[in-house]
């Protein structure tokens, strides 16, 4: 469905891509061309989300991009990474439509977190978004993640959980936590080894050049 969205937003993109749009009315816009793509007759609610989240989520343009705030909890991590990488993709095609007065070089979309914090999930750069759009590269292969405390460091039970212990345990659940979360290499290792062994793969994306070596520049 995401590969035809270009001819689904097309309507909307000519009415207003001869006008001059003020920011609020560039957001107004990229809500409308979501809800085009749910109310599209090819849209799927079986293999996507969207449908759900979309009436709580936030749009905001900023000069350095855009970002997607979704204002409500999610049943499990891999929901958010499914609606986040969708969104992403919708976007960087609305990005290459000629609708907007702006071209975003980041795109984020935002969620609650365990602990009181928000996972973001982001791509930046103007070339890799048109990579994206064109469908050049696999968006799980670019797309990144941030975990954002809203702490000088994360909250004590993560610390705990992880701290300098080789042997520490780690949720493998989702793709929860980044390599600031761990206080030495040897303890994102360990977090990695455990995920790895568990076949959930490298959930957190600790190892960025897959070499089996996971936050290599932590101390």
């Amino acid at each position: 469905m995401t590969e035809n969205f270009s001819s689904t937003i097309k309507p909307t993109a000519t009415s207003y891509s001869s006008k001059v749009l003020s920011t609020t009315e560039m957001e107004e816009v990229i809500v409308m061309l979501l809800w085009d793509f749910v109310d599209d007759p090819r849209y799927d609610p079986a293999i996507s989300n969207l449908h759900v989240y979309l009436p709580y989520t936030d749009v905001n343009l900023s000069a350095q991009g855009i970002s997607l705030s979704v204002h409500r909890d999610f049943d499990e991590p891999e929901d958010f990474v499914e609606l986040g990488s969708e969104l992403i993709l919708l976007l960087s095609i609305i990005n290459q439509a000629d609708i907007l007065d702006t071209r975003f070089s980041r795109i984020e979309v935002i969620s609650p977190g365990p602990e009181g914090s928000s996972v973001s999930l982001y791509v930046s750069g103007s070339t890799l978004i048109a990579e994206i759009a064109n469908g050049n590269v696999d968006i799980y292969d670019v797309m990144e993640a941030e975990v954002d405390w809203g702490y000088a460091s994360p909250p004590d039970s993560v610390q705990q959980q992880y701290g300098d212990d080789e042997s520490a345990q780690c949720s493998c659940s989702g793709n929860l936590y980044n390599c600031d979360d761990f206080n030495t290499q040897v303890a994102a290792q360990a977090c990695f080894n455990y995920c790895m062994n568990l076949g959930k793969g490298d959930v957190h994306w600790l190892d960025g050049d897959d070499d089996g070596y996971a936050c290599e520049r932590n101390p």
